[in-house]
């Protein structure tokens, strides 16, 4: 752990604060370019689509024979040199460019940690190594957007200004220019060889719906959902984030003890509880109506992301074989969630919201009997294999 602690902890860290800094500023910029929120939700989508597109064709590259080190260091690099690049420009065509690089960068660099994270590691350790960089991850969000809330004195109160934006993208140039560096001159820890002892046919393959779901209703919490908590429940802003961190704390928290018992039972084992946390509670968000149910709802739904990401990473690492074409479909699953599930809760939710919560939220209670289904068809995989 230790000679791997810049990969595992600090650079996922950083990585994540450079990310949350800017990520919610394209928008909001890119708005005050061209006037037009259209324009702001292709900032969004183009950035997605680099990740979805990028994030295969990274792990192929691995898969035949490019090190990890060499891509982390294009990838981080590359995100750098975008960083620098936004400042110098101020029109609608370049920012929205510069945010489609940016996406096939992240693309390439986040699966190439994941893969880095897990097979830098001991057998007995990887679930866990692997849930320490996802909990860095998280607490990386968290600074970043501490930073673009409370630490940036003039983007609060002047967010109009075009140099506010400059100011944020040259911080998170600033963050990943020095992790960037000392990444040249870190010597790499050992990379331990997997070979293809424990193939399962069809096991990580159905992995993807879990993985495309997941995105799907997380971003339609973090958008449509949100929208439901402030119009029909009646919660501010403030109360909408205290909610947000203290629902994610708590599931950070609970996936590390379940990495442990992933590392001594078999991850294969411990896998299908989150799949079947996200059905319980997926099924359940649509049906409640008070708001310290959402909580725990949305909490159970915390957790089972929490420890989702980690495990099913771990699992296709322990698998061996083209691990980083798989994980790397396994993050474009998702990214293609996170996509299409807001279009698609916002088309039921502006027919049914003032009709049915249920039927407004309709694709997310589909979605969780369809966690159910695929924890049960898992379920029933490891029983054939014993």
């Amino acid at each position: 752990m230790k000679r791997n602690y810049l990969y595992i902890l600090i650079l996922p860290f950083v990585g994540a604060t450079g990310f949350a800094l800017l990520k919610p500023v394209i928008p909001i910029w890119v708005k005050e370019i061209s006037g037009r929120s259209l324009y702001a939700g292709l900032a969004a989508s183009f950035f997605m689509i680099g990740r979805a597109i990028m994030a295969p064709l990274g792990g192929m590259v691995h898969d035949r024979g490019v090190p990890l080190k060499k891509l982390i260091l294009f990838s981080l690099g590359g995100s750098t040199a975008i960083f620098l690049l936004f400042p110098l420009f101020n029109s609608t065509s370049a920012i929205l460019f510069l945010n489609l690089i940016w996406g096939v960068m992240s693309g390439l660099l986040w699966p190439q940690l994941q893969l880095f994270a897990g097979r830098s590691s001991e057998g007995m350790r990887m679930s866990r190594n692997l849930t320490l960089y996802y909990m860095a991850g998280v607490g990386g969000v968290a600074t970043g957007n501490g930073i673009l809330g409370f630490v940036v004195p003039f983007f609060s109160s002047q967010i109009k200004l075009p140099q506010s934006y400059r100011f944020v993208a040259f911080i998170s140039f600033l963050l990943y220019l020095v992790i960037f560096l000392i990444l040249i001159f870190k010597k790499t820890p050992q990379i331990i060889e997997r070979k293809e002892v424990n193939k399962r046919t069809g096991w990580w393959s159905i992995l993807f719906i879990p993985s495309f779901f997941a995105g799907f209703i997380f971003e339609i919490i973090r958008s449509i959902y949100l929208i439901y908590l402030k119009e029909s429940m009646r919660m501010d802003m403030s109360s909408i984030g205290k909610f947000l961190m203290m629902a994610g704390l708590l599931g950070m928290l609970f996936s590390y003890p379940l990495s442990l018992i992933a590392d001594r039972k078999g991850v294969e084992k411990v896998v299908i509880l989150p799949i079947f946390l996200y059905g319980i509670g997926s099924i359940m968000l649509p049906l409640i109506r008070s708001i310290p149910l959402v909580f725990v709802v949305y909490t159970i739904l915390r957790i089972a992301q929490s420890s989702f990401l980690p495990l099913s990473r771990s699992f296709i690492i322990g698998e061996g074989g083209e691990m980083g074409t798989r994980v790397g479909f396994l993050n474009t699953a998702m990214n293609l969630g996170s996509m299409v599930g807001p279009v698609i809760s916002g088309f039921f939710y502006d027919i049914f919201a003032a009709r049915s919560i249920l039927l407004s939220f309709l694709p997310v209670f589909i979605s969780g009997i369809i966690f159910i289904l695929t924890g049960v068809y898992i379920w029933g995989s490891i029983s054939r294999s014993e």
